[in-house]
C-alpha cells in the first residue's frame, strides 16, 4: 500500500510532490525488512483516482528504473485528463491554495503534458506495460448540482483497449467491492490472468490452460464435457433459460461454450455490483447497459417503462439472432425469483420475433423446482435449469487433466471430497501449489 499527502490545507503540494513521495516508497525497505518493491521483476499498480495519475507520472519520469520490469497498470476512475467536477470547484481550491486539486481540473497544463508524455512512452515501447481502465457510471451524491460523475469516460478511458464501465458504481464504490463476484474485483482478476498479460509478465504459475477461469475456444481441449453441457446446449436451441447453481461449478463456462459453438456473441451484462438493489433498480441497470450510452443522465424509469424500452432495444437487433446473457443476478429468495422472472417473461413476450431472441440468465440462487401456478406460463418460454455440482467421476477426469498439464499431484495429496464437487476449488488449490513452487 502506497499513500501520499493530501488534505484541504496541503497548499502547494502538487502532483510532482505526491509522485515523488510514492516513488520513494517503491525504493524503501519496509518496517518488516522486506526488500523494496522496485526489486521485483513484475510490478502491478492497482490505482484509484489520483493514484493512477501518480503511477503514470512515476513510470514516465523515472522510466529507466522500470526497463527490465514487467508492468501492469490498473486504472480505476483515474482522471487522466482531469475532472470537470474539480473544474467547477476551482474557486474553492484557489481559495485554499490547494495545488493538487487545481492540477486535477479538466485539461490542466500538467495533466495535458503528462497525457502526451505517457502516450509517447507507450508508443516508444521502452517499457513492457499492459493495462486496463475502469470508470464509474453514477454521480457520488443525489444532489442537483453534483449530478455529474467525478470522472467522465473520456478522461478515465484513454490508453488501453481493456476499458470497463462498472455497473452501479460511483467514484468511491468502484474500488470497494463487497464480494468476490463484484465486477470491480472480477475485472482485476481477469486482467491478472488474461493470457497476453501473463505471457508478458512471465507468470508461468497461472499460464496453464487447464486452470482457465473463463472459457474461450483455445481451452476446448481442457474442457470436461458432461451430460449437463449437452442438455444445456439442447435447451438453448429452443428456449430462453435460467441456469442456477453454486458458484464455481462451471455455469458461465458451459453457457459461453455453447453460444460460441453456435457462433453467437451474446450481449453480456453482469449484475454482480447490484447486491441489495430493488427490482426497479435491476431493470434500470439492464436498460442502461443495453442502451450503451453511459454519457446520458437518465432518470429512474418505472418497471413498465423499463420493460418497454428494453424490449424496443432488443427488437432493433431482430435482423440476426440476439442473445442477452445476464449473470450474477442478486436473487436470494423465492419471492424475488418469481418477481424477477415475471419481468423477464414480460420482456420475452413483448419481443415479436421471439424465435430470433433468447435471454440466458445465471444466478447462484436455486428456486423451488415445483413451479407455483404463476410460474407455469413463464416456464413455457423460460426454462429453469438447476446446475449440479460435479460427481466423483468428472472431478477425477478434471484432476487427471490438470495433473498432466501442470505436474501437480492432486489425488495423492488430497481426497477429491475436499473440493466438494466444485472445479474452481480444485483450480484454486492448484494455483496455490504453483505459486509456492
Amino acid at each position: 500500500m502506497a499513500d501520499f499527502y493530501t488534505t484541504l490545507t496541503s497548499n502547494d503540494y502538487g502532483v510532482k510532490d505526491c509522485a515523488q513521495e510514492v516513488f520513494n516508497q517503491l525504493l524503501r525497505t519496509d518496517a518488516y525488512s522486506n526488500p523494496p518493491p522496485i526489486q521485483k521483476e513484475n510490478l502491478v499498480f492497482v490505482t484509484h483516482s489520483t493514484g493512477g495519475i501518480l503511477a503514470r507520472y512515476i513510470l514516465e519520469a523515472w522510466s529507466d528504473n522500470f526497463t527490465e520490469k514487467k508492468i501492469g497498470l490498473c486504472l480505476y476512475a483515474s482522471p487522466s485528463f482531469g475532472s470537470k467536477l474539480s473544474s467547477r470547484l476551482g474557486a474553492v481550491f484557489s481559495f485554499f491554495n490547494h495545488k493538487l486539486a487545481q492540477e486535477l481540473q479538466w485539461g490542466s497544463s500538467i495533466l495535458e503534458d503528462l497525457d502526451g508524455r505517457f502516450f509517447g512512452l507507450l508508443d516508444a515501447g521502452k517499457l513492457a506495460i499492459a493495462g486496463m481502465e475502469a470508470y464509474e457510471n453514477k454521480a457520488p451524491f443525489k444532489i442537483p448540482f453534483l449530478s455529474a460523475r467525478v470522472v467522465q469516460k473520456e478522461s478515465a478511458a484513454r490508453y488501453f483497449g481493456a476499458r470497463t464501465l462498472i455497473a452501479n458504481s460511483d467514484h468511491s464504490s468502484i474500488v470497494k467491492p463487497e464480494t468476490l463476484s463484484c465486477q470491480s474485483h472480477e475485472i482485476l482478476l481477469d486482467f491478472l490472468t488474461r493470457k497476453d498479460f501473463i505471457k508478458q509478465a512471465g507468470q508461468s504459475s497461472f499460464d496453464r490452460p487447464s486452470l482457465f477461469d473463463r472459457y474461450s475456444p483455445e481451452y476446448e481441449d481442457f474442457f470436461i464435457v458432461r451430460t449437463v453441457d449437452s442438455e444445456l446446449d439442447s435447451l438453448l436451441g429452443n428456449y430462453s433459460i435460467w441456469v442456477c447453481g453454486e458458484s464455481g461449478v462451471g455455469k458461465t463456462a458451459s453457457i459461453t461454450r455453447s453460444l460460441d459453438k453456435r457462433n453467437i456473441k451474446p450481449f453480456y451484462i453482469s449484475l454482480g455490483a447490484c447486491i441489495g438493489a430493488s427490482f426497479n433498480e435491476l431493470l434500470n441497470e439492464i436498460y442502461l447497459t443495453l442502451l450503451n450510452d453511459d454519457e446520458q443522465d437518465i432518470p429512474q424509469l418505472s418497471d413498465k417503462e423499463c420493460v418497454k424500452r428494453i424490449s424496443n432495444l432488443i427488437k432493433k437487433q431482430s435482423e440476426k439472432p440476439f442473445y442477452l446473457f445476464i449473470e450474477e443476478i442478486p436473487i436470494n429468495n423465492e419471492k424475488m425469483f418469481l418477481h424477477f422472472s415475471n419481468f423477464i417473461y414480460a420482456i420475452i413476450m413483448s419481443v415479436n420475433d421471439s424465435a430470433n431472441f433468447r435471454i440466458v440468465l445465471s444466478s447462484i440462487y436455486c428456486p423451488n423446482t415445483k413451479l407455483e401456478p404463476e410460474m407455469k406460463k413463464v416456464s413455457e418460454k423460460l426454462k429453469i435449469y438447476v446446475w449440479p455440482t460435479w460427481n466423483d467421476d468428472d472431478m477425477t477426469k478434471l484432476a487427471q487433466l490438470i495433473e498432466t498439464d501442470t505436474g501437480i499431484e492432486i489425488m495423492r495429496a488430497k481426497p477429491l471430497s475436499d473440493f466438494q464437487g466444485v472445479p474452481r476449488k480444485m483450480k484454486i488449490y492448484c494455483r496455490d501449489q504453483l505459486s509456492k513452487a
